[in-house]
């Protein structure tokens, strides 16, 4: 496990960039699972960035959503479908089949999800996942409790996780439900980078930095990972 402690969220999509640019450079092909949320917008700013200015080439990249809401189809402005396509697929001028994305309104999400991940399996596996952490270190959707063999399925959204939601949804209710990867495909990634942002994350961070696995916390799944990069900024280091 190797960790940078970075000075702010700018360092932080800075340095990340420059991994995933690693990562990217003479493969003619990188599978990456990337995250939605507030933490990754700053990576994917500089990724935008980067490639207007002829810096990135995007053509070796096939990225996969790690989750969705459930209920929330891909056309639905706050669906994770919607936010890709704002933040990835659009600017970075993806062509067709470099970005899959999961469909909440399916009318079967669990084959849905199957399928999301029978195509990551088909080209080999995960070159690299993206991940960040929620305060009671679920990754994904994967809640306490999930099983580090699980495959990908739908799931019920642990209370914290519904409240963390709750200031994102305005004029409806934060949802309750959930689709996502499991931890099995995610564990199997040649590499993972893990980004950490804000103090309310301490607590899931300093479980997996300390080395003790467990259940009650997701992110411990990645602590024995042989290629596991954490970029994390200065709030977080050496609290409770």
């Amino acid at each position: 496990m190797k960790v940078y402690w970075v000075r702010d969220p700018a360092e932080l999509a800075h340095r990340a960039a420059a991994q995933l640019a690693a990562k990217l450079a003479g493969r003619e092909r990188l599978v990456v699972a990337v995250p939605s949320g507030r933490t990754p917008l700053g990576l994917y700013a500089e990724l935008r960035a980067a490639h207007a200015a002829g810096r990135l080439d995007t053509g070796p990249l096939r990225l996969f959503a790690l989750d969705e809401y459930l209920g929330f189809g891909r056309d639905d402005p706050e669906s994770f479908a919607a936010y890709f396509r704002r933040e990835l697929e659009v600017p970075l001028a993806l062509g067709p089949g470099q970005l899959r994305v999961l469909d909440g309104t399916a009318a079967d999400p669990a084959a849905d999800i199957r399928d999301h991940e029978a195509a990551i399996e088909a080209l080999g596996g995960l070159d690299l996942a993206i991940l960040g952490i929620g305060s009671n270190g679920h990754v994904a959707f994967n809640e306490p409790g999930s099983d580090w063999h699980g495959r990908g399925r739908t799931v019920e959204l642990a209370p914290a996780t519904v409240a963390a939601l709750a200031g994102f949804f305005r004029g409806r209710s934060a949802p309750t439900r959930g689709v996502t990867m499991g931890l099995a495909l995610l564990r199997r990634a040649q590499s993972v980078l893990l980004l950490v942002e804000g103090a309310s994350k301490a607590a899931a961070l300093n479980r997996l930095l300390s080395g003790a696995e467990s259940t009650d916390w997701p992110v411990t799944a990645f602590a024995d990972h042989p290629d596991l990069v954490v970029i994390a900024t200065p709030e977080l280091k050496d609290r409770p």
